[in-house]
């Protein structure tokens, strides 16, 4: 996964990568008020999410979705893995106002949306469900649910608008 900062003439400022032992796979990049930036993906195996000098790796089972924030520089800032006992993408990730944090995307079976100690668990209907989990900005969780068919189904893009409303588009299979 890498992450490009241009300025308005297009040229590079800065450019970061997360490395691991697999593949690690951005998706989703947003910005918060006071310039951070905020991604989501997946990957597997171990991969290091800081990408200075320093190591903040996570350890994914099987394939896990992360959500990671970054300074406006491309300093580390946090990193969490949302996991469970299927396979978990995130797909998209939008920012409001008040640097709340909104990610979408899709998971098999369950999985664990809280990044602290405890646990927040989301149930798939069947096949892979679409999931919408709100944070604040510091990554604490707010909220999560899901929503899916015995098919497949998820949320491909999410975005706010500036009154907080928050849309997201993908697709569903069946009934949902």
């Amino acid at each position: 996964c890498f992450i490009i900062k241009r300025n308005t003439a297009g040229s590079v400022l800065w450019a970061k990568k997360f490395t691991g032992t697999s593949n690690v796979n951005g998706s989703g990049i947003a910005i918060d008020p006071a310039g951070d930036i905020v991604l989501t993906g997946y990957f597997a195996g171990t991969a290091d999410f800081d990408p200075g000098s320093a190591t903040s790796n996570l350890m994914a089972s099987g394939t896990d979705a992360f959500v990671a924030k970054l300074t406006s520089a491309g300093n580390f800032v946090w990193a969490f893995k949302l996991g469970g006992t299927g396979t978990e993408f995130g797909r998209s990730v939008a920012i409001d106002a008040l640097g709340n944090i909104f990610v979408g995307g899709q998971f098999q079976n369950s999985m664990d949306i809280n990044p602290g100690t405890g646990t927040s668990t989301l149930t798939s209907n069947g096949g892979y469900d679409a999931y919408m989990i709100r944070y604040t900005s510091t990554g604490a969780l707010s909220s999560g649910q899901n929503f899916g068919s015995t098919g497949n189904d998820a949320i491909n893009s999410v975005a706010v608008d500036n009154l907080g409303n928050v849309f997201s588009t993908g697709y569903f299979n069946a009934t949902v």
